[in-house]
């Protein structure tokens, strides 16, 4: 099945439907029988009506056999799409922390129109080659993939994957962290002790270690499913020394408290890196407002167990 248009009732059913099931992920939601047989029979029926490719903003998405981003049914975070766009300079490096199948990567590379370069790393191997599908198939040649998983520090590290979702594999295995809570089952997506992931080995390494101390304009996006506190502290000469930096990440205290590096400790780099403007991504209607960092600190403590975007940056930005 190739790019077509799909009727408004199917199209506006798989946005709830992939939404829903973003927003209700680590919710505990897993320890009712009735509603993961629900999530099974919905998203089987998607599934097995996914397109080939889509096409957005001029460039051809492939998709995964799962459309996990639900690209065929409505745009994927169109409020840090619009960030990426409104803010993206000529000459810049963006690098995406978390590529998946490459769709951050290709908008950037489509916004730089040639300039700077793009840096994209994914350790997930089929998530990869369809970024690199992804890439080829619009003819960007300023962008460098890696499949890896950026980290705190370079080396071997092990991968948590998802039997359900190609897009919430972990660098830490929720089950085992002293902070989990055996009570409350991790996902929604039906990650209980008896289902536990499957460790891979996969090469990492610290961005300070990849970029080295040269000066660059930086916009980071980062998601990468708690794991972001490890990221930023493998980043500290990078985001600190650029005169211009901009970053933009999902932010999910209570996956953050399971990797080890819990929120408020990569709150405080954000703000030791020299970060002086923050703004807060309203899931609805997808805009941005700018707020401070303490309004932020107490949002996010008050909303433990839920993800929200938020984007840090040197200087003003346009929203």
């Amino acid at each position: 099945m190739t790019a077509r248009a799909r009727p408004w009732w199917f199209r506006g059913a798989g946005t709830f439907y992939s939404r829903a099931v973003r927003f209700l992920s680590g919710r505990g939601l897993s320890r009712f029988m009735l509603l993961r047989k629900l999530n099974t029979f919905l998203g089987a029926y998607f599934r097995s009506r996914v397109p080939e490719f889509v096409l957005l903003f001029g460039n051809k998405f492939y998709l995964d056999g799962g459309d996990i981003l639900g690209l065929s049914f409505a745009l994927y975070e169109k409020g840090v799409v619009d960030m990426v766009r409104n803010n993206l300079r000529e000459g810049d490096v963006f690098v995406d922390v978390g590529a998946n199948i490459g769709y951050f990567t290709v908008i950037a590379a489509g916004a730089l129109k040639g300039s700077g370069h793009v840096y994209a790393f994914e350790p997930d191997r089929e998530n990869f080659l369809l970024m690199e599908k992804n890439v080829h198939a619009n003819g960007f040649a300023n962008v460098t993939l890696e499949q890896r998983v950026v980290s705190e520090r370079t080396g071997p590290v092990r991968l948590f994957l998802s039997k359900y979702n190609r897009g919430d594999h972990r660098m830490y295995d929720p089950e085992a962290s002293p902070a989990y809570r055996e009570e409350e089952h991790e996902s929604f997506d039906q990650h209980t002790l008896e289902d536990r992931r499957r460790a891979v080995p996969v090469p990492a390494v610290a961005l300070d270690e990849y970029f080295g101390s040269r000066p660059a304009a930086y916009f980071v996006k980062i998601d990468v499913q708690g794991a972001e506190g490890a990221v930023l502290k493998g980043a500290r000469t990078v985001l600190s020394g650029a005169p211009r930096a901009i970053v933009v990440m999902e932010f999910w205290p209570r996956g953050m408290g399971l990797s080890g590096i819990g929120a408020d400790a990569a709150f405080a780099m954000l703000k030791e890196y020299g970060f002086s403007k923050i703004y807060r991504l309203d899931e609805r209607p997808q805009k941005w407002s700018e707020t401070t960092f303490d309004a932020f600190a107490a949002f996010y403590r008050a909303h433990e167990r839920s993800s929200m975007y938020v984007c840090v940056a040197k200087e003003d930005i346009i929203l």
